[in-house]
């Protein structure tokens, strides 16, 4: 596998380009790391790096299986380690929401990765990645809530200032006029 992904990246190849099983090259750099962990997991991580700025989780195979879930099938702890810590970094504000629904992903028969796996390892290291990624989301939207709370305070004040000021400006107004 490794060798015909190197002349892949090599020659400029498309790494997204699917065979009969609808596997494109990262599936095969996935099983391979899956079955050879000495030097399948640095070059899991390689080709990971190629694909920097994809969420991997988006190529499927022809039953919607993307790599996460051949390291589920596999009850494989480090390769689904890499895999996440490749979505870690993949990570901006807009894809967060995006990656809490994938990692619940239904392949074409309703299975998800964490259904695939009976490692117990693994469904942990799922489920503590989507609660994570959850609370980050919640702790954002928190922040959010309270800067426009600031905001609002902000504009009070200000409403309550200019009220003063047109106050005073109306009794001085009053006072000049009754003199």
């Amino acid at each position: 596998y490794n060798e015909t992904y190197r002349l892949l990246v090599k020659y400029g190849g498309d790494l997204r380009q699917q065979d009969h099983h609808g596997r494109c090259s990262l599936h095969y750099v996935a099983l391979f790391a899956i079955k050879e962990h000495e030097s399948g997991l640095p070059f899991l991580r390689q080709a990971l790096i190629l694909h920097q700025s994809e969420n991997v989780l988006d190529l499927v195979d022809k039953d919607g299986r993307n790599i996460l879930m051949y390291a589920s099938i596999a009850n494989d702890v480090q390769v689904t380690e890499v895999i996440l810590k490749h979505l870690d970094q993949l990570l901006s504000a807009s894809e967060e929401a995006a990656l809490v629904g994938q990692i619940d992903q239904r392949d074409d028969f309703q299975m998800t990765a964490m259904m695939m796996s009976s490692s117990h390892r693994v469904k942990t290291l799922l489920a503590n990645w989507k609660a994570d990624l959850v609370l980050k989301q919640h702790q954002e939207w928190i922040e959010q809530q309270r800067r426009l709370l600031q905001q609002e305070n902000s504009l009070a004040d200000t409403r309550d200032d200019t009220y003063d000021n047109q106050h005073v400006l109306i009794q001085s107004t009053q006072e000049k006029s009754e003199l």
